[in-house]
């Protein structure tokens, strides 16, 4: 398991030359204490490599203000297994045209919950997950430039507000359909 903590007020800034910006080949965890509203994670990926990306297993974003770029591919990667954010904001663009870049990809599951605020772009789709879609009490925008804004390729899409927070809103948007 790859694992880090950022505790108080803190930046962390990685760019890859020429590859991933945060890599794991097991399972990827980013967070802080629920506290620590100005822990600050920038993460950029050269060439065809992801911003935050794990080989094989679960990336978990934990309250943090993360941005992940990508020049092509996905922003934010987990290849074979779940992504699951939790409060906090993201922001994941892959800002490459006449690529398959995406926001977000999972092998699994995509699961965003308690709060936050979620943008994701890519030149193809916004968010795609090869399992099923679950928005939870956030905000979220998903745009794909030249296909899907939020994409479940064999899972349900679930979008719902169980802990009533008031600023609850999805919006996708894309060139060959929003869902």
């Amino acid at each position: 398991v790859s694992a880090f903590l950022l505790n108080r007020s803190s930046d962390l800034e990685i760019t890859g030359s020429g590859g991933y910006g945060l890599y794991a080949s097991n399972s990827l965890t980013v967070g802080v204490d629920a506290n620590n509203t100005t822990v600050k994670v920038t993460a950029t990926g050269k060439g065809s490599n992801a911003g935050i990306y794990a080989v094989s297993s679960d990336i978990v974003l934990t309250s943090a203000n993360i941005t992940a770029t990508a020049e092509s591919g996905y922003a934010i990667n987990a290849e074979t297994g779940d992504l699951t954010i939790i409060g906090g904001s993201v922001n994941a663009t892959a800002n490459t045209e006449n690529t398959n870049g995406s926001g977000l990809y999972a092998g699994g599951d995509i699961s965003v919950t308690d709060g936050c605020v979620l943008t994701a772009s890519g030149d193809k789709k916004g968010i795609v997950a090869d399992g099923g879609i679950t928005i939870d009490g956030c905000e979220v925008t998903a745009t794909g430039s030249t296909s899907e804004g939020l994409l479940s390729g064999s899972g349900d899409i679930v979008i719902k507000n169980t802990s009533n927070q008031e600023n609850m809103k999805v919006t996708a948007s894309g060139t060959s359909g929003n869902l």
